[in-house]
């Protein structure tokens, strides 16, 4: 009688986490659709805005510069990138070198995306001026949301060698490594949210910038404004679906422990 009470309850757990993981799944697929049309409006904005020159001769290494001087950032450098830094972290400032970085393809050219990339770096480079914590505390996190998804594999697979040549299976350094590795990639969630916050804000001080420099028309401010635009939407995307997928790993654990109970 026992037993079979017990199996009811395990089967009446079971039966809403399948419908919860049916759901999610398809969600996920949604999300991954709306996330690749994202990127492939940022493909498309970036290489139209990159082949539309603006009415001035400036180019995106120029701009950054005046932008900079005209707002007291005389300290902060403006390079092109080597090709290891461009595989790596792309267009970029870093807050311990305060230099802004720029990909070798639009450094010296004079266009939209060109200009536009190189303005909200200086958008950043205003941030970390201003001592905004969300931007510091985003780029000494930078590191781990590049190797936190690398890393969650191994850290697993080390805690379940542990476990089987020293604890035969007695599972402590297995829920240990799993536990660094949960909170390696909730580290890198709350990265992804202070990614979207900051790179939006430097979205706008971007264009205040420009603005306030008067060296381009409205037209040209709005072409800008919509090609870094996608950047965030995709940006966005790619939190939802890492936290969907997380929420789907989530679910099939579960299913996994009651199943074999």
């Amino acid at each position: 009688m026992s037993t079979f009470i017990i199996s009811e309850a395990i089967f009446g757990l079971e039966l809403p986490l399948f419908i919860a993981l049916a759901i999610v799944t398809l969600l996920v697929v949604v999300a991954l659709i709306a996330a690749f049309i994202c990127w492939i409006m940022v493909i498309k904005g970036y290489y139209q805005g990159n082949r539309t020159k603006t009415e001035g001769e400036l180019t995106a290494i120029q701009t950054a510069r005046k932008l900079l001087d005209e707002n007291g950032m005389q300290d902060v450098q403006v390079v092109r990138q080597g090709i290891l830094r461009e595989i790596f972290w792309g267009n970029h400032y870093s807050c311990r070198k305060k230099t802004i970085y720029l990909r070798r393809n639009i450094a010296n050219k004079s266009t939209i995306t060109a200009v536009g990339l190189a303005a909200q770096k200086v958008g950043l480079a205003l941030q970390h001026k201003e001592g905004d914590k969300k931007m510091i505390t985003r780029n000494g996190l930078q590191l781990l949301g590049v190797f936190a998804p690398i890393l969650f594999i191994p850290i697993v697979l080390i805690g379940a060698l542990i476990d089987l040549f020293l604890f035969n299976f007695a599972g402590t350094a297995f829920l240990i490594s799993a536990l660094i590795s949960f909170t390696y990639i909730i580290l890198a969630f709350i990265l992804k949210i202070l990614n979207i916050t900051v790179e939006k804000k430097a979205n706008i001080k971007a264009i205040e910038l420009l603005k306030s420099s008067n060296m381009f028309s409205e037209y040209e401010l709005d072409m800008m404004y919509g090609i870094l635009k996608t950047y965030i939407n995709a940006y966005i995307m790619e939190f939802i679906v890492a936290l969907l997928r997380l929420l789907q790993l989530i679910l099939k654990v579960c299913i996994q422990i009651f199943s074999k109970r």
